[in-house]
């Protein structure tokens, strides 16, 4: 057992597995985009600095953690113990220097702006957990209002190429005082204190079912009528499965299709893409009263954000299904061989996917009309649509796998990890894509070849373990 009281600290967050893992994985992430880019393009475009910049958001969970430790009586009691719970967390803060000045190396932008960006955005997120108030959750909005706005956007990308250097200097100033007053409150943090006991939850996947479900459903008393209209009809339809049996393969498929804690309708995913895509197509249209794409390889480029999108809503399905792993044991048990009810999961699975997938498809052909009407027939969309059906047959066969093990600390590394491959993939084929060529077809056509093993081997491993 390690005595030194640095090492212990340290011991906290290595146990806390899943915690690391959501760091590094978003900090590998956050490096993705401005590293193709440098690698591949040799150029840099404004969008993807910007995107590695605003992913600094794991933050909240250190300072979740720190308050954790810090909101006990051994806080307290113990002597010593503060101030090397304070000195490991602050050391995290050196996470995005060094992230600011990789990422202002490969982009030829400035250091102090690079860093004085990402330091505002962790400081912020680590005092909306740590220390809560009103002014770090609007200084949070306000940070993402930047990348929607105009005026600050330009603000933003001029602070990055080094051309506000007075105003870089001024936010590290203000963002060292900043720091400075959070952990001396951290540090003479009491009983006392209103914030005492306002610490966020940090392993929802350990609870028991039921307490998922209970939480979940006070959290929807809480929520505006406007919001819960957005779900309603997953609630309807669930009571009205749930008057009789589940006797026939279809009707049990209906039912694991709504097995997810959280129910969600196309009503809410349609109008979840339209504000995430068609946000930015007005912002655009604003700026320079149409949208600049005027070559086919620009075209092919610009899908590159419909198509993130869409595998990152395949990514969160199977993110959510591992919330079901307490209660398997419990599913399993139902009167139909085991086979059978692999075979209704991964149908539920694939109905979901298809459901959701064919919002998505509506809103790019509504949007493409819409803002994009003289590339309506390029041949980059055929080559999109390709390259999206091989990736997800892929994810389809690395999910299933990876749901048939227990630890969430390696679901989220590995599938993360593949996450952050494929992510920026089109990125590095986009060049194919103004013409019919192989390329793109051989990716496609390797990527389903290997998610449909995956689903053979997944199917197999489903039929055999134990679930407890």
């Amino acid at each position: 057992m390690a005595t030194d009281p640095y090492l212990q600290v340290l011991s906290t967050y290595w146990n806390r597995r899943l915690l690391l893992a959501v760091l590094v994985t978003f900090w590998i992430v956050s490096l993705l985009p401005p590293a193709i880019f440098w690698i591949v393009a040799k150029t840099q475009p404004p969008e993807a600095a910007m995107f590695s910049v605003f992913l600094a958001f794991p933050m909240m969970f250190v300072g979740a953690h720190v308050k954790q430790q810090l909101a006990s009586p051994e806080a307290s009691l113990v002597p010593g113990f503060r101030p090397p719970h304070l000195i490991v967390a602050a050391s995290f803060f050196l996470l995005p220097i060094v992230q600011g000045v990789l990422v202002a190396g490969m982009t030829g932008g400035s250091a102090a702006g690079y860093v004085s960006l990402l330091l505002f955005i962790c400081l912020m997120f680590f005092h909306v957990s740590a220390h809560s108030s009103p002014m770090s959750g609007l200084a949070v909005i306000g940070m993402y209002l930047s990348m929607l706005i105009p005026p600050l956007r330009l603000a933003v990308e001029q602070l990055m190429a080094g051309e506000l250097p007075g105003l870089a200097w001024s936010l590290l100033s203000a963002e060292a005082a900043i720091g400075v007053l959070l952990f001396h409150r951290l540090a003479t943090l009491t009983e006392d204190d209103p914030s005492y006991g306002n610490v966020m939850p940090m392993n929802v996947w350990d609870m028991r079912a039921a307490e998922v479900r209970r939480r979940n459903r006070a959290q929807l008393q809480k929520t505006p009528r406007v919001f819960l209209s957005l779900i309603d009809t997953e609630s309807r339809r669930l009571e009205k499965r749930t008057t009789k049996p589940a006797e026939t393969r279809s009707q049990r498929v209906a039912l694991l299709q709504m097995a997810n804690d959280w129910p969600v309708s196309p009503r809410f995913m349609m109008a979840l893409i339209l504000v995430l895509e068609g946000g930015p197509l007005l912002i655009s249209q604003w700026e320079y009263t149409s949208i600049q794409i005027t070559t086919a390889a620009g075209f092919a480029q610009a899908l590159s954000w419909p198509i993130m999108l869409s595998l990152t809503f395949a990514w969160t399905y199977w993110f959510g299904q591992s919330q079901r792993w307490s209660r398997l044991g419990y599913e399993s048990l139902r009167p139909t061989t085991r086979q059978d009810w692999v075979l209704d999961n991964g149908l539920a699975a694939i109905s979901n996917m298809l459901r959701l997938q064919a919002v998505w498809l509506l809103v790019q052909v509504v949007l493409l009309l819409i803002f994009l009407p003289t590339w309506a027939g390029s041949v980059a969309i055929v080559n999109g649509l390709v390259f999206l059906i091989g990736l997800h047959v892929l994810m389809f066969g690395i999910g299933a796998w990876l749901s048939s093990f227990g630890s969430m600390f390696w679901k989220l590394m590995i599938f993360s990890g593949a996450m952050g491959g494929l992510q920026p993939a089109w990125l590095g084929v986009s060049r194919y894509a103004s013409g019919l060529t192989w390329h793109i077809p051989v990716v496609a056509v390797t990527s389903a070849v290997v998610g449909l093993l995956l689903t053979q081997v997944a199917y197999r491993r489903w039929c055999r373990i134990d679930l407890m």
